[in-house]
């Protein structure tokens, strides 16, 4: 069992508010019940560890303890975790959350197999890395997990027969585009129903000239980024939650939403059906379908009784997904690391140079074999 847990992050509440940000904040405080827990992310916006500067000063500037791991959440922070490992010789842990774009697999590749074990959110983002064939540990999978006293139904926050909701980042991932035009099919039978979406992005502008050319601009409400208390009163108050992702490793909005008693459709991609049950807790639609998708959200309006089954079987399977829980599992996977290493004590120039070396090394591209 470690001594500390040092987590590396590129998101953590308030800065850079996403789902990777809230996974480490709801993790860290439920293992700070069982070890001192320190975490490192960025002040503000503009600083990014995948800078070669930045990644050198967080390395330098960690101060492994003995005794210590360090547990760094995907590609983002591999070079300062790299060079804190190269400086510390304490076990890295690493928890897969999504993977990297293509520019950075050969980085994410050398954080791998660096790492003496690896955590994955889900099976299917665990399998889609054991596909690839690269020398890593294979994944432990553990889930997401939920606040569970602070995502609750609330018994006075009446549903709204007209309110849809989607939230997320708003990017080609998360099939905000796939929500419109879906909400576009409804209207005709539905005229007093209304699209709320919640989260910003690069391409909000893009989706909002669509709400236009698709007629519908007036009936979509665009909420911006929501902080955590206004984002769960629209969980409780939606009469249905979309989440019709193209990919999603996880989906930690849609767990969320559950947990407050919200009818969930989704769709049937990547981790999503490892907690959503068709038609038990939620529905499922096959992926990239507007039509479907709006077919399923007709089937939750005309009949409010079942919508409010479903709501309530999902409230009840969410409480199964606690960060108490992914702690405990998390701890398991701290008990089975390796010893520290023993490394001879480094002058100033030495790690420096070390780090260096390190953070070099990571970003050479890799060889091109004939």
């Amino acid at each position: 069992m470690p001594l500390e847990a040092l987590h590396l992050a590129s998101q953590y509440p308030p800065v850079g508010q996403g789902g990777l940000g809230a996974h480490v904040y709801g993790l860290t405080q439920a293992l700070a019940v069982h070890l001192p827990v320190r975490v490192v992310s960025p002040t503000d916006l503009s600083e990014d560890p995948l800078d070669p500067n930045t990644a050198l000063q967080w390395g330098r500037g960690l101060s492994v303890t003995p005794g210590a791991v360090i547990h760094a959440h995907n590609y983002e922070v591999a070079l300062p975790a790299l060079v804190a490992k190269a400086l510390s010789a304490a076990p890295l842990v690493v928890t897969l959350h999504l993977p990297a774009p293509e520019r950075y697999r050969v980085l994410e590749r050398r954080l791998l197999a660096a790492a003496d074990a690896v955590i994955a959110v889900s099976h299917s983002l665990a399998s889609e890395y054991g596909a690839l064939g690269w020398q890593m540990p294979a994944p432990v999978v553990i889930p997401n997990g939920v606040d569970e006293a602070f995502y609750a139904s609330d018994p006075g926050a009446a549903r709204q027969a007209g309110r849809i909701l989607f939230a997320g980042r708003l990017c080609p991932q998360k099939g905000c585009d796939l929500a419109l035009r879906a909400f576009r099919e409804l209207l005709p039978t539905f005229p007093a129903l209304r699209l709320r979406v919640a989260g910003t992005g690069a391409w909000e502008q893009a989706y909002r000239n669509l709400a236009r050319r698709l007629g519908i601009g007036d009936r979509v409400h665009w909420l911006g980024w929501l902080a955590p208390a206004a984002l769960r009163e629209e969980y409780q108050r939606c009469r249905a939650f979309l989440m019709p992702s193209r990919f999603e490793p996880f989906g930690l909005s849609a767990l969320e939403a559950m947990a407050c008693g919200a009818p969930v459709i989704a769709a049937a991609v990547g981790g999503l059906p490892e907690f959503i049950t068709d038609q038990e807790t939620g529905l499922l639609v096959p992926q990239g379908d507007p039509a479907a998708l709006a077919q399923a959200v007709h089937s939750l309006l005309v009949d409010p009784s079942r919508a409010a089954r479903l709501g309530a079987a999902a409230a009840l399977h969410a409480r199964e997904f606690t960060w108490a829980r992914a702690a405990e599992e998390t701890l398991r996977v701290y008990r089975c690391l390796p010893q520290t290493a023993q490394l001879p004590d480094l002058s100033p120039q030495s790690r420096l140079r070390r780090a260096a070396e390190t953070v070099r090394a990571a970003l050479d591209p890799e060889p091109v074999h004939p």
